[in-house]
């Protein structure tokens, strides 16, 4: 990973893969999916945006859980769980506890 915004309700975390162009992994709370397309992004990011950015790192795992409109990005022993229905949530949790939403 080497970058998170955010704007309005939606993340654009933007993925380095080598060997391969860089991927931004759009998130909202209705949907979810990769583009290669930039944003344009608020100059002065969130709160929630700089706790993504300082408990994130390498994304070892993006996984849906089941059938379930749920995302979860894990980073080392930390997850970001992303909740992809109306009034859904994002969740920072670190070793099973929770540091951010």
């Amino acid at each position: 990973m080497q970058k998170v915004y955010q704007r309005g309700e939606d993340l654009t975390i933007e993925i380095y893969v080598p060997g391969d162009e860089k991927k931004r992994l759009i998130i909202g709370t209705d949907k979810a999916f990769i583009s290669k397309y930039k944003r344009d992004n608020p100059m002065k990011p969130p709160g929630f945006c700089m706790e993504l950015r300082k408990h994130l790192g390498k994304v070892d795992r993006i996984e849906q859980k089941g059938f379930d409109r749920i995302l979860v990005i894990e980073s080392g022993d930390t997850k970001l769980i992303c909740e992809l229905f109306g009034r859904g949530n994002y969740i920072l949790v670190k070793e099973n506890k929770i540091i951010g939403a």
